[in-house]
């Protein structure tokens, strides 16, 4: 049996998450983003349910084969380990980084209304639905997660930090060999001796002297071109703050040689000297106005 955790949803929305909030929600749509530029870095945005409420969300890249290797479907249901919240467009979204574990579904459970239209309202008793089958193994048993700590919640939502011990996780019947989801880069908690700076913030007008802490969520492969001008070689990384805010950097030339191989998915960085631009979003999924774009003279 698999019990929807009741309040789930206000919760999030809400932001009155505790430590070691863990919830199992119920995936009732899935809709995949292609990227303007069609060449990858597709994203899938997901309505998450608890029952009786529903809100909007976005799986992180660094989880999409869950959806691409059939291990995650509409009706599913999930056990969030690590997320953060953001806000688009004045609507509040939930962009999930981690999952513990994934149950099969078959139907939807109760008749869930939006959260936005209800204004946040709590959800009432707990929504249960059971599968008829015998117990296995779960398929995501994921370590205890690692957040953002950020120093101070300016952000619409604070991220989650696991704190709790671990409880037995429901068993899966679907077991497959794959490796379990572990997208989580160490704890790094902030040095009080460095000022950083919220993503958000940024723009071609704060100069050189800024620092921001951030989580590499996608790299692209390393790509090499040809003009007039000569060769040349780029790559790109989107950058995910503990208040939600996002932007994509992009390296050139000696910059790529320099960083390239340590800025490693899901690793944690502090980030200064970069040149902040307009964003081309023909070539950007990425929620922000803004673009980075780092040189040797940087510092990572």
């Amino acid at each position: 049996m698999t019990q929807l955790t009741p309040n789930a949803v206000p919760t999030l929305h809400n932001r009155q998450n505790p430590d070691g909030f863990e919830p199992w929600v119920q995936v009732i749509d899935l809709k995949k983003i292609v990227s303007a530029s069609g060449k990858g870095g597709d994203r899938y945005r997901l309505v998450l349910s608890d029952g009786q409420y529903y809100m909007s969300g976005m799986l992180s890249t660094q989880l999409s084969s869950t959806l691409e290797d059939g291990s995650l479907a509409v009706n599913y249901f999930i056990r969030l380990k690590d997320y953060v919240g953001n806000t688009v467009q004045n609507r509040k979204i939930l962009i999930v980084l981690g999952i513990a574990d994934i149950q099969p579904g078959y139907e939807r459970v109760g008749a869930p209304e939006s959260i936005d239209k209800a204004g946040g309202a709590p959800a009432a008793a707990p929504v249960t639905t059971t599968h008829h089958h015998a117990p296995a193994p779960s398929l995501y048993q994921a370590p205890p997660a690692p957040a953002y700590q950020a120093a101070a919640p300016q952000s619409t939502y604070l991220p989650h930090q696991s704190t709790a011990p671990q409880a037995a996780a429901p068993r899966n019947p679907y077991q497959k060999t794959t490796t379990p989801v572990k997208n989580h880069a160490p704890v790094v908690r902030e040095d009080p001796g460095i000022r950083v700076s919220g993503i958000a913030s940024l723009n071609p007008y704060s100069g050189g002297r800024w620092t921001i802490k951030a989580r590499v969520t996608a790299r692209s492969p390393v790509k090499n071109w040809t003009n007039a001008r000569g060769q040349g070689k780029l790559c790109s990384v989107d950058l995910l703050d503990a208040k939600g805010g996002e932007i994509r950097a992009t390296l050139f030339n000696d910059a790529v040689d320099a960083f390239y191989d340590r800025l490693i998915p899901n690793g944690i960085f502090y980030f200064s000297g970069g040149k902040i631009k307009m964003a081309n979003r023909k070539f950007s999924a990425i929620n922000n106005d803004y673009e980075v774009t780092f040189d040797t003279s940087s510092d990572i």
